[in-house]
Order: structure tokens, then C-alpha cells, then sequence
């Protein structure tokens, strides 16, 4: 199989950091470089990625972005393959990155691949109902067939995509690089670009990460704020105004996935009836910043305006 280079960005990741870089030590089929990409931590992060002798690239913190820093990462990569893999997403097994790789022998004109996320020990309801639904046990080979427009059902779908854990071809990404006018959702971007090109795009769930988070209404609120300015930026041109019907259905049906979800759900009783309780609030205030983002005056993406799309199949 050929070989990856695996690419961190770190930012005050102390937490977990150790032991992510232990389970990248433990994998059966070793990367052949793991690089780190810095914002000025001023906590144990550069002492520990020291520690495991990781080469790190200093980014000022004014000066970081999810996908200019991604782009600068795979041109300092050396491998066919570029793994992105957050500082808090820890690898589950020996075989993580050997079945991350998988679906580019399996499968003609991949362009990407994902793991499946799996929530923390005590994790959220919520945030585990989250995880369940949108990395479920099964894999998923993405393409557009070529005549069909997906509808929006569909198009949401093939686009779920996760720079928490991704592999690349380091090539086509070079090639194709992430558009950095975004602020957030530059991997579902590159997503749909990728699939509109006819290449094929794998959610690999053999391939599982650790990776959950404990986020407070506040920063429930300003996330989803961003993420619905971003994806705003690339799919409204195609979906339209988010009107206040649409993310009122979406609001109750997140909630009825979370009772459902809850019932079923190993958990202690006061943990289920506290989450049954906190969450018609939690998913107000996801669903209405997501929806001021949307609807807010914002960059509009004009397609092909990432970068030159030349295939190289």
C-alpha cells in the first residue's frame, strides 16, 4: 500500500494529544512522516509532540484557517496519501489508518475517504445521538451518476464529509485545493466539487476515531452560527433561503431522533430524563443561529472559484 503523511493541527491540545500519537505508534501499517501544524499553543503541545519527535510547522494563530493551513500541510507532505486528523480525534485500533486507506485499492477515482467518529466515555446524550447518525456502522461509496441531480435530501448525504479524520489523494487535492474563502465546512465544499467531477468519495466506518465534544450553548450558538454562513456560502445558490418552516420541521424532527435515540440508549435513568428535558433547548439554539447564518449576508461561492479543477483520471 502506498504511503501517507499524516497531518496535525494543534492548538492547545494537551488532552488528548499523548494519546492520540501512542495509538498512531501502535498501527500495523506505520505513515511514512507525521507533521504538526501549530498556532502557538502555549500549553504541553509542543512538548509533547517533541516528546514524540514530531516535526512541527509554526503557524501564528492570526494567521490560522481550517483550509488555508490544510493547503499549506499538503504541499509540505511528501506522501501519495495526506491524512488530516484533528488533535482530539484519537484513533480506536491498530488497524485505523490501514482501513482508512482501504477504499483507494477497492475503489477506481477516489478522491477522499473518512472514519467513522465514535463518541468518548461519558459523552453527551445528545452529542452521541449526533455521532450515530451521521457515522452509522455502514459503508458508503459516493458518486454522482451521471444525468441525476440529487435532491436535497440526497445532496446533504453525499457531501458528509469530516476533516476530523480524512485521507486525501494527495495529488488531486494539490490540484484541487481546499477553497480558503471559507471559514468552516471546507471539507463538504471539496465534497461536492469532487463528486460534481465524477470522482468517488468513500466513508470507510472499519476506520473508527474517538472524537466527541462537550460545547456550551454559547458555543453551540456561535458554531452553528458559522457553519451556516459557510455552508451558506457554496449550497445556497443551489438550496435557497432557509425559511423559518423548514428549520422548525428540521428542529422537531432532531428532537424526535433524540427521544428515539435516548429511549434505546444504554444510559441511567436522571441521565435520560435530563437530556429528554435539555434537548428541544439545545436544538433551538443550534437550529436558529444555523439559520440567521444561512440567511445572513455573506461570501456567495462562484463554482470553479477554489482553484483550477483539471481532471487526472
Amino acid at each position: 500500500m502506498p504511503g501517507a503523511s499524516i497531518v496535525l493541527l494543534t492548538y492547545n491540545g494537551e488532552q488528548y494529544l499523548r494519546q492520540m500519537l501512542e495509538m498512531i505508534r501502535r498501527q500495523k501499517l506505520q505513515p511514512l512522516e507525521v507533521l504538526a501544524f501549530d498556532s502557538e499553543s502555549d500549553d504541553s503541545t509542543e512538548n509533547i509532540l517533541q516528546e514524540f519527535k514530531i516535526p512541527i510547522h509554526n503557524i501564528r494563530r492570526s494567521e490560522f484557517s481550517h483550509s488555508r493551513t490544510r493547503n499549506l500541510a499538503a504541499s509540505s507532505c511528501s506522501s501519495q496519501y495526506v491524512i488530516f486528523l484533528t488533535q482530539d480525534a484519537v484513533p480506536a485500533d491498530s488497524c485505523w489508518l490501514e482501513n482508512l486507506l482501504r477504499p483507494f485499492e477497492e475503489f477506481p477515482h477516489v478522491a477522499g475517504a473518512y472514519s467513522r467518529q465514535v463518541p468518548r466515555p461519558g459523552a453527551s446524550l445528545l452529542e452521541a445521538n449526533d455521532l450515530q447518525m451521521d457515522f452509522p456502522p455502514d459503508r458508503f461509496v459516493k458518486k454522482i451518476v451521471a444525468g441525476k441531480t440529487p435532491d436535497r435530501r440526497e445532496l446533504w448525504k453525499l457531501i458528509q464529509f469530516s476533516n476530523s479524520c480524512s485521507a486525501y489523494d494527495r495529488s488531486l487535492l494539490l490540484q484541487n485545493p481546499f477553497e480558503e474563502a471559507l471559514e468552516m465546512a471546507e471539507d463538504q465544499e471539496w465534497a461536492k466539487r469532487m463528486l460534481e467531477q465524477h470522482y468517488t468519495l468513500v466513508y470507510e466506518p472499519a476506520s473508527v476515531v474517538l472524537h466527541s465534544h462537550e460545547l456550551s450553548l454559547k458555543d453551540k450558538y456561535d458554531r452553528s452560527l458559522r457553519m451556516g454562513k459557510s455552508f451558506s456560502a457554496f449550497l445556497r445558490p443551489v438550496l435557497g433561503h432557509r425559511s423559518i418552516l423548514l428549520e422548525l420541521g428540521a428542529w422537531f424532527a432532531h428532537i424526535l431522533l433524540d427521544v428515539k435515540y435516548i429511549i434505546f440508549c444504554k444510559a441511567p435513568i436522571k441521565m435520560k430524563l435530563k437530556w429528554t428535558g435539555l434537548s428541544p433547548l439545545h436544538r433551538a439554539v443550534i437550529h436558529s443561529a444555523y439559520r440567521k447564518g444561512w440567511n445572513s449576508k455573506t461570501l456567495m461561492l462562484k463554482p470553479g472559484s477554489a482553484a483550477k479543477t483539471t481532471r487526472i483520471l
